[in-house]
């Protein structure tokens, strides 16, 4: 998927989805990113988040992220 501005891909290690992200992640690009997880989170109980290629991130996209980790962790 890529949004102006925002490139998201996942790839899976045996049980673990690991999504990569680019560009940048913030109120415009948000609700992409938190669509990429959900989708993410329908295939794997493991999701690691690659941020290496993030070149700016707002406390909208770390809501999102923390959102989706405390999904993740309630789910054990």
């Amino acid at each position: 998927m890529c949004v102006e501005g925002l490139g998201l891909s996942s790839r899976r290690h045996g049980a673990v989805t690991v999504v990569a992200v680019r560009g940048e992640l913030d109120a415009v690009t948000s609700r992409e990113f938190d669509e990429y997880l959900a989708t993410a989170r329908r295939d794997s109980d493991r999701i690691i988040l690659d941020l290496a290629a993030v070149d700016f991130m707002d406390t909208s996209s770390l809501a999102v992220i923390v959102g989706h980790w405390k999904k993740l962790t309630a789910r054990n």
